[in-house]
């Protein structure tokens, strides 16, 4: 029998931020049995509300769409630690806890995914999150969200984005 039942997913800032920016916090609730953030991640996405998105971040955590967690002491293990070296403090913490709680990590960071991988915990990313959602009939079209996240500064690659929009039926 094939189980169908959602992942546990954590969650780095800058995704938060994006979909936040989009409106999709409650969307990305319908990909997941839960959210989790550690509570570096949700530092970092609401300490300053007037940042875009910071209040939405703010509203998903009131209303439990998303659940912040203690922070892993990053010493526990030689891994952990290495990492913590290696990439930023939110990335680090969203690492730890998605090996801890054996979760899918949503992450972009170049850095902090080939660390993942490297510890065998399962990544998407922002783009995947989005393209799952116009798969599952929750966006109705990629392009115009892609082209709001370009305009807040979010950079992708051209041949990766011309992968998504095809996956999506959206290509020229």
């Amino acid at each position: 029998m094939v189980s169908h039942s959602k992942p546990l997913i954590i969650a780095d800032s800058s995704q938060l931020i994006a979909l936040a920016l989009l409106n999709l916090l409650p969307e990305l609730n319908s990909l997941a049995s839960k959210i989790l953030l550690p509570m570096t991640v949700e530092r970092v996405c609401t300490q300053n509300l007037s940042l875009p998105g910071a209040q939405r971040i703010k509203q998903a955590i009131s209303t439990q769409l998303l659940t912040v967690t203690q922070d892993i002491d990053l010493q526990q293990s030689p891994e952990l630690g290495t990492i913590s070296a290696l990439i930023d403090p939110g990335e680090a913490q969203a690492i730890a806890v998605a090996q801890l709680q054996q979760g899918l990590l949503l992450i972009d960071d170049k850095a902090g995914r080939r660390c993942a991988k490297r510890m065998g915990i399962p990544i998407t990313g922002s783009l995947g999150v989005i393209l799952k959602l116009k798969q599952n009939g929750r966006v109705s079209a990629l392009r115009p969200l892609l082209e709001k996240l370009s305009r807040h500064g979010y950079r992708y690659s051209s041949p990766l984005l011309d992968q998504i929009l095809k996956i999506a039926n959206e290509h020229n």
